[in-house]
């Protein structure tokens, strides 16, 4: 399973439209908030590849709660997500939230594993 593959197995997973880097054109005043998920380069290990995964929900601050409803939905979607290749697992510190300006910030990060075929 490549690298694009990959990307477009994680993005299936999600019902929302998703990014893959932050737009500086997002309109964050009149939406509640916008995600981003990057995955990043992997490494490579006798039984699996490894990527990491991390999934940004930003919005304005006034939406912390709707964010917040957000990432524990996509936290309980996510962790542990197996099938035949792929299985996602948290990070030791897989969730943070941050305020920056006017932009609330939630973040959650796992490990996505590849199994290679035997």
């Amino acid at each position: 399973m490549n690298f694009y593959e990959i990307e477009k197995k994680i993005y299936s997973l999600f019902d929302d439209e998703v990014e893959c880097e932050f737009r500086d054109d997002f309109d964050y005043r009149h939406n509640k908030y916008n995600v981003v998920v990057k995955i990043e380069n992997g490494t490579d290990k006798q039984d699996a590849e490894e990527y990491g995964l991390t999934i940004s929900i930003v919005g304005n601050k006034r939406y912390k709660a709707s964010i917040l409803s957000k990432q524990a939905k996509i936290d309980k979607m996510i962790n542990n997500y197996n099938d035949e290749q792929i299985w996602i697992r948290r990070e030791n510190i897989f969730k943070t939230s941050y305020l920056d300006k006017e932009k609330y910030n939630a973040v959650l990060m796992y490990s996505i594993h590849i199994l290679k075929e035997v």
